[in-house]
This record gives structure tokens, sequence and C-alpha cells, in this order.
């Protein structure tokens, strides 16, 4: 079903329902497009409280199916069939630092819930000994790894190809993801990936 969304300065701005040919075309606050939920505002606004319902009512079918399975094949389960949830189109989403937090105190729960932790105890240790990293840093790395396909768009031929990766690496939000590790956009370019890895590792561990 069609309908007409407005983003910008006057998007509470009431406006006619547009007329097209004996079809009425209405003008909605949000709209969902290849399972992601967008709502209107100043600016283009992802709705992350769908994919937190999604998320926990995954998790919670298979806690409530697995309940006296041992704690790491339930880790398990639950980074098999949930976690997905949380990470689809996160290379495509700008999202902010509050939703990035919300969405990692959302997976940090799970941590929680398996290993018997209380609401406010820390499990950056319980992740870290896992070998794994929170949300939040799986989210700066995979944007990070970004930059190897983007360096490459700029030796590509193709004028787009290289307009496009210029302004990712360029932009302030994927700078800042470098500050947010510690590392400034200079270091980062001379990087490799597997030292890039340790980084973001590193500072998890920290924090």
């Amino acid at each position: 079903m069609s309908c007409c969304f407005s983003v910008g300065r006057s998007h509470s701005a009431k406006i006619s329902d547009i007329a097209l040919g004996s079809e009425t075309i209405a003008w909605c606050d949000n709209f969902k497009y290849l399972g992601i939920s967008f709502c209107s505002g100043p600016r283009l606004y992802v709705d992350t409280d769908v994919t937190k319902r999604k998320f926990f009512t995954a998790c919670n079918s298979i806690f409530g199916n697995c309940h006296s399975t041992d704690e790491l094949i339930q880790l398990q389960l639950l980074e098999s069939y949930c976690f997905h949830l949380v990470q689809y189109a996160m290379c495509a989403l700008r999202l902010a630092a509050t939703q990035r937090a919300d969405l990692n105190s959302c997976w940090n729960s799970v941590y929680r819930r398996i290993f018997n932790f209380r609401k406010f105890d820390s499990v950056t240790l319980l992740i870290y000994g896992q070998g794994r990293l929170d949300f939040k840093h799986i989210y700066i790395y995979i944007f990070q790894t970004l930059k190897f396909i983007f360096l490459n768009c700029l030796s590509s031929t193709f004028i787009l190809m290289k307009y496009v990766g210029s302004l990712f690496l360029l932009s302030g939000y994927f700078v800042q993801l470098c500050m947010d590790v510690g590392i400034t956009v200079y270091d980062f370019h001379k990087m490799s990936l597997g030292t890039m890895h340790y980084v973001v590792l590193d500072h998890f561990l920290s924090v």
C-alpha cells in the first residue's frame, strides 16, 4: 500500500492527501521498508522499538523451551536465532548513540538471564571471557570493516563509487565511531583488519 512520508523541518505540517487518478495517497507518520520501521521527524528516524519487540519475543521462545539446557548451549541458540534480529541491516542504518546503547542493553540482558546476573550487574568481563563483544562494539567493528570495501571503491574507475567511498570515510558519523574506540581516522587508515579487531576488543575490556 502506497503512502506519502515527510522528513525535515516541516515534517509536522498538515498536508492534504495526494490524488492520483481515482486513488488517494494519504500521508503517514511511519512506514516499513524491507523489515525496518521508519518514523517521520526532522531527520529520518529508525524505530528500534519494533526491533526490540521482535528480539525479546524470539528470546522468550527459546528460554521457554530450553530453560534446563546448558548455559553455553542457550547462548549459542540465542546468537543463532535471535541476535541477527538486532543486527539486521545495521550496516545500512545510522543509529543514534542512545539507540545503540539501548540495543546493547537488550543483548546484555540475555547474558544476565542465562548466567543469573542481577539487573544492574556488569556482564562485560563475562562477555569478554567468552571471546565475544557486546552489541555496541560489534556495531563499531562492522562499520569499520566497511573501510576496506570503501577503500576499494576509491580505486574504482567508476566515478560514483569513488564519490560514495570518499563520503563514507570522511563522514562525521564514521569519524565519531573511530573516536569511540580511541583512535583517529589517520591512524585507522593505516591499520590492518587484524589490528583493528584487537583495538576494538581492548577498548571493550577497558570500558
